[in-house]
């Protein structure tokens, strides 16, 4: 074994230090791609969307083109419940190869439940991590958290609907096998559920589309913030639509119906308000339809407008005001 010489160590000393500095000012691969992530919400109801909002920067001096290796996807994602992985349960190749230019910023937003079974409740955390193929390796994001909770239920109601054959029979269920007369469309159920989740300073209100031969959800969401000042009203017309009326702030209400694939349709989203003794409620309607009575409907948007021009009329510099009252008096005088 030979040693260096007493003479050499200043310069490997030298060499040590250089490799040292020009290590750590060198640019990483963190500083060059930046990778954050975000939630809107700390808490999810299970099977509710666990949407993922991410932000991607390139700050490597030149266009790059996201594509992951070996044809895999260029953008994955790391989940723990607790200490433990969550394998991802969607393994089809999701994010196409595309191209970020240099300083280009990207932002876009990622349901991780359509790739990871979160449907236990318990704590999450989860991190993005991107294929940066000039140093052929994944970056990670900051790491960001959730809690899968349950809901309590207020309502629900099991009503029949027709849905297209599946491919082969094994996907039937009991329910469907024995009511199966062999045409193209199956006699199958489906479950209406309002539920109310509690959070820390608000209560919301929640739909959910559930199969009760399968015990699966098919769709699960936040409706709006539920006052319990009121309790909220719940109906299903003839053609097994849902319909709520719930309270959202004092003295405000708002309507909804959704239909048999668990969608709220936008012309039936109606609002209302108290009118002295009147109070909404929901009424069956001849036909079997379901209609408000009572109350009276407004227009949020439109007293929103209002409550702006009030506003900006208040800003007005004085004596601009009496001008403007002046001129619309002559003005309904003519």
């Amino acid at each position: 074994m030979s040693f260096a010489s007493p003479a050499s160590l200043p310069k490997l000393v030298s060499a040590a230090l250089i490799l040292v500095l020009c290590l750590a000012f060198a640019p990483s691969a963190h500083a060059q791609l930046e990778i954050k992530i975000k939630t809107k919400q700390r808490e999810y109801v299970q099977f509710e969307d666990i949407p993922v909002m991410i932000t991607l920067t390139n700050r490597s001096g030149r266009d790059l083109t996201l594509g992951g290796p070996g044809g895999a996807d260029w953008l994955d994602f790391r989940v723990f419940r607790g200490q433990r992985a969550v394998r991802r349960s969607n393994l089809n190749n999701i994010f196409e190869p595309t191209m970020i230019r240099n300083g280009q910023t990207m932002k876009f937003t990622v349901d991780i439940a359509n790739y990871f079974t979160m449907t236990d409740f318990g704590f999450y955390t989860f991190q993005a991590a991107v294929w940066f193929s000039p140093a052929r390796k994944y970056i990670t994001s900051n790491r960001t958290s959730g809690n899968v909770v349950s809901a309590r239920v207020l309502w629900d109601q099991t009503y029949g609907v027709t849905r297209d054959r599946p491919k082969t029979d094994t996907d039937l269920s009991e329910f469907e096998s024995l009511h199966d007369d062999g045409g193209s469309r199956l006699m199958t159920l489906r479950t209406h559920k309002f539920m109310k989740f509690t959070g820390r300073n608000k209560s919301y209100l929640y739909y959910r589309l559930d199969d009760p031969s399968t015990l699966a959800c098919l769709t699960c969401y936040r409706l709006a913030e539920l006052i319990d000042i009121r309790k909220p009203m719940f109906a299903i017309d003839n053609d097994n639509h849902a319909h709520v009326l719930w309270m959202t702030r004092p003295q405000m209400y708002a309507k909804v119906e959704i239909d048999t694939r668990g969608n709220v349709l936008p012309d039936s989203v109606k609002y209302f308000k108290e009118k002295g003794p009147s109070i909404p409620r929901l009424q069956a309607v001849p036909q079997g339809g379901v209609a408000v009575v009572g109350g009276v409907e407004f227009d949020p948007d439109a007293a929103k407008e209002q409550k702006e021009a009030t506003r900006r009329l208040s800003e007005l510099p004085p004596g601009l005001e009496e001008l403007i009252d002046m001129r619309r008096q002559l003005e309904a005088a003519e």
